[in-house]
Formats: structure tokens, C-alpha cells, sequence
């Protein structure tokens, strides 16, 4: 049963007839899935369906292309530090021992630890680094609170 011809029966209208606010529709969404998503239709700012429909369509279509420039410029980093990795890999490959990879700050910081414990456990001076001097006082907060680095 067909209710929109009944009393209160509320019609989604643009400027112009239904019709035409279905073919922009379609021809909006079409454009959205063939990925131009530049394509905004034009609002009539009367807080109506039509309005609303035109509202998000654009929100569709704003978000859809921030999503695919996140994922371009995403993709664009990963194949940077892939081709990267790759030369580094192809040089040490080589015999290239010099090599670094880059770093972040903290990644570095990482590393430089990781290092000095390694170089440390190797040269046998790891062991005092972790039996501190320490007075009768110290050690016996030491015992306490120590347990993390070992101390206790």
C-alpha cells in the first residue's frame, strides 16, 4: 500500500521534484564508487530530507577521501622504507658491514642500550653493574624495593 499521498505524509524534496533529488543521488553515488570523491551535492540549508540527504553525501564523500589519503600517504611511507631497507640489505649482502638503518630517537636509545648490555655481558662487567656498593642503609632498602633491578 502506497502511504504518501496519505495526510502528514512527508515527501523527501529538492528544488526541484523527487525525481531529479533520486538522479542526483544515484549520480553522486555513482561518482563516489567510481572513487571521485570530490563529487558535493548542493544544500538547501531548510533542515529538511533533502538537506539531510546532500549533508551526508558530502560527509560520505569528505570522509571516504581523508581515508584515502591517509592510506596513500600510509602507503607511500611503507614503500620509502622498504626501498630503504631493501638498498641497506643489498649492501650489507655485500659485504657492506658499515651499514646503518635509520632510526627514531627512541629507537636509537633502544639500540644504544641493547649494545652496551651486550658489550658489557661479553666483557665480563655486566655482573658488577648489577651488585652495586652499596652502605648497610641502602641495602636494606635495597632488599625492599630492589628486587626490579636485581639489587636485592
Amino acid at each position: 500500500m502506497d502511504r504518501r499521498d496519505e495526510p502528514g505524509a512527508r515527501r523527501v524534496t529538492a528544488p526541484g521534484s523527487s525525481h531529479e533529488l533520486a538522479a542526483e543521488l544515484v549520480q553522486a553515488f555513482t561518482r563516489l564508487a567510481e572513487g571521485d570523491f570530490s563529487v558535493r551535492l548542493p544544500r538547501n540549508y531548510q533542515r529538511d530530507h533533502a538537506d539531510a540527504l546532500a549533508f551526508f553525501v558530502n560527509l560520505i564523500a569528505e570522509q571516504l577521501d581523508r581515508l584515502l589519503a591517509a592510506k596513500e600517504r600510509s602507503r607511500a611511507t611503507l614503500e620509502a622504507g622498504v626501498a630503504a631497507l631493501s638498498e641497506r640489505f643489498l649492501s650489507f649482502a655485500a659485504g657492506d658491514f658499515t651499514v646503518r638503518a635509520d632510526r627514531t630517537g627512541d629507537q636509537h636509545d633502544a639500540y644504544s642500550i641493547a649494545a652496551w648490555l651486550s658489550r658489557a655481558d661479553r666483557d665480563g662487567s655486566l655482573a658488577a653493574f648489577l651488585k652495586p656498593a652499596l652502605t648497610p642503609p641502602e641495602r636494606t632498602v635495597a632488599r625492599v624495593e630492589g628486587w626490579i633491578l636485581g639489587v636485592a
